[in-house]
């Protein structure tokens, strides 16, 4: 009896994912990168990751704020992608200092570090007077520690 009743469930959470909208249009993705013919491999994942970053500007003050209101308040997935976006070269920063020290995958602190850059972005408050990145970098910091 429980496993028709487990079925059942799958099946509704089946229905669910069917029913949302996962469609992104054309101004959401970044450009294509131009295909690299010298060498068999035509990027190396870090260096693939490091030019898709490139792509994204950094943010003013005013900019940051703005958006992180509107993702706060208006949970504006769009803006917080922005926030995110926008602070991925920090992460790489931070992860780099990291493995100057501890000898683990880079781009597993990189990784990590993300998972700090969205708790960021889900805890910080705008009207507190600080800069988005200064608090992130706390929250990327701890990831990648909390990681090593």
């Amino acid at each position: 009896m429980t496993k028709d009743t487990n079925i059942s469930d799958r099946e509704r959470e089946q229905r669910d994912y069917e029913d949302t909208d996962l469609t992104l249009d054309s101004s959401d993705l970044a450009p294509a990168l131009p295909p690299r013919e010298t060498s068999l491999v035509p990027y190396d994942p870090l260096q693939l990751y490091l030019l898709e970053i490139k792509r994204y500007h950094l943010l003013t003050r005013e900019e940051e704020k703005e958006l992180s209101i509107k993702a706060r308040e208006e949970n504006d997935e769009k803006a917080a992608y922005t926030l995110i976006t926008s602070n991925l070269r920090l992460v790489v920063k931070i992860a780099m200092d990291f493995h100057r020290y501890w000898t683990k995958n880079l781009l597993d602190l990189i990784q990590e570090g993300n998972l700090g850059l969205l708790q960021a972005v889900k805890k910080f408050d705008p009207y507190r007077g600080i800069k988005f990145s200064y608090y992130a970098s706390f929250w990327i910091k701890a990831y990648i520690l909390k990681f090593i």
